[in-house]
């Protein structure tokens, strides 16, 4: 209708869209916007209903601001599926948008570099773990030693190591 057109006019000047390219890079936009919400409506499992403000703000972050596309989100996707072991979209979404968010500011933008960060991320956790007492454990020489002199009936000191 006539005042839908007005009206969208009136929005893209307000917005600053007062060039025929200006409105060109809008509808580009637009379309990809509408191309990359169909994909990840897929991804979450939604039907045709209206989004909430909050998902329409992850959409326009991970699209617009992050420039992730679908194999990035995809990924994240799954990790936040596998860590959160929820199904509710809601919760999946927030976490997906703190590990985007890592990535964006980490400036990991293929599945390769996210690959290739994970991997030294584990390296260095395992490293870490490695580097660590472990609590409760204890040698197992130390351990039958004592309990064999336990058995022969000798004082057992547990602080005097394997004899």
């Amino acid at each position: 209708s006539l005042a839908y057109v007005e009206n969208m006019a009136f929005a893209f000047h307000k917005d600053g869209i007062v060039t025929e390219e200006a409105l060109q890079t809008r509808f580009r936009e637009m379309e990809k916007m509408a191309s990359m919400e169909y994909k990840l409506r897929q991804l979450f499992g939604m039907g045709d209903g209206a989004l909430t403000p909050t998902q329409k703000k992850h959409f326009s972050t991970w699209v617009y601001d992050y420039h992730f596309d679908m194999d990035v989100i995809r990924i994240a996707y799954n990790k936040a599926v596998d860590n959160t072991g929820s199904t509710k979209i809601t919760k999946i979404m927030n976490y997906m948008n703190r590990v985007l968010g890592a990535w964006n500011d980490e400036d990991l933008r293929t599945p390769e570099q996210i690959e290739a960060a994970d991997a030294l991320f584990r390296a260095e956790r395992e490293g870490e773990n490695a580097a660590k007492p472990q609590s409760g454990s204890f040698n197992t020489d130390d351990f039958f030693a004592a309990a064999v002199r336990r058995s022969l009936g000798e004082d057992f000191d547990p602080n005097s190591g394997a004899s």
